[in-house]
């Protein structure tokens, strides 16, 4: 499942080109807890109208996230550091994958502070658009299923996210009502209702 808006070429200002890695750097050294509400949406290479959703995403540093779609379906990725769990309310299914092969080098994993931003992708600064400040990153590793992330910040929190993957396929996350405080850890223990097929993978 894809987690994240394409970015349109722009001419930016070379005088806010610090910004957003400083900015992405800050908001990994520092944000323990995030939390916000999102809005996606997934465009393919013909350029047919998107396949839109919304749903919740909750971070608790080190490890756990909980990336939950609400409509037009019911979908559950949940993660407490050691698992990563993907709960399909339609399919009735649940895989378990272990979190440290399932995360790594993925866009998830940028704000959940687990990849070495230097050593794992070439990450550049695009400077200010629109009152955002953009930084963008490209994985170093040739077998990534995306070719980019870009993250916009406002003030030093992460506002919108753009993936395009190696299938040419693009996914817009904005986030809103973005909360930063201490919350309820229980959210990253899952388990599905009676009588769902539970598949585990290496």
């Amino acid at each position: 499942m894809r987690i994240f808006f394409a970015l349109s070429a722009l001419v930016f200002s070379a005088s806010a080109f610090a910004d957003g890695q400083a900015k992405l750097n800050e908001f990994i050294r520092s944000v323990e807890f995030f939390q916000a509400d999102f809005t996606q949406a997934v465009y393919d290479a013909s350029g047919a109208e998107p396949q839109r959703s919304v749903g919740k995403l909750s971070i608790a540093r080190p490890g756990k996230f909980r990336w939950e779609l609400k409509t037009p379906y019911k979908q559950v990725l949940v993660s407490d550091g050691r698992e990563v769990k993907v709960y399909d309310a339609d399919l009735e299914q649940m895989t378990v994958r272990p979190a440290q092969s399932a995360l790594k080098n993925t866009p998830i994993s940028l704000l959940m502070g687990q990849s070495d931003l230097n050593a794992d992708f070439v990450v550049s600064n695009l400077g200010e658009q629109n009152g955002f400040d953009w930084v963008q990153l490209k994985p170093k590793r040739a077998d990534s299923d995306f070719e980019r992330v870009a993250i916009a910040f406002k003030g030093n929190t992460p506002v919108v996210m753009d993936l395009k993957d190696t299938l040419g396929q693009s996914t817009q996350v904005s986030f809103r009502n973005l909360k930063t405080s201490k919350h309820n850890t229980g959210i990253y223990r899952f388990s599905p209702p009676s009588g769902v097929d539970v598949v585990y993978q290496n």
